[in-house]
């Protein structure tokens, strides 16, 4: 009998609407374009995968969460309070 695997993705809206946030913000402040030129000229940081095998999960789920990088998580948190010194 084989195996079934349900994978749980969640965190997705977030990381589309950061992404979008992202694009926007880029397109009208060279702040932001200079930000994401140095982020992605230097090393990429790849994002894991988080396993849950807690209480929440039951057996033969795999839960993934999608979200951005540190820093461009940071970058859009900035942006998202106005903060554009942070960049």
């Amino acid at each position: 009998m084989a195996e079934k695997l349900k994978i749980r993705l969640f965190g997705v809206e977030q990381l589309v609407a950061s992404l979008d946030l992202l694009a926007q913000a880029a397109e009208g402040s060279l702040e932001v374009r200079n930000a994401l030129v140095d982020f992605f000229g230097c090393a990429i940081e790849t994002a894991g995968i988080d396993i849950q095998n807690g209480a929440a999960s039951q057996a033969g789920e795999l839960w993934i969460e999608a979200k951005l990088p540190n820093r461009l998580a940071a970058l859009a948190a900035a942006l998202r309070a106005g903060d554009l010194d942070a960049l």
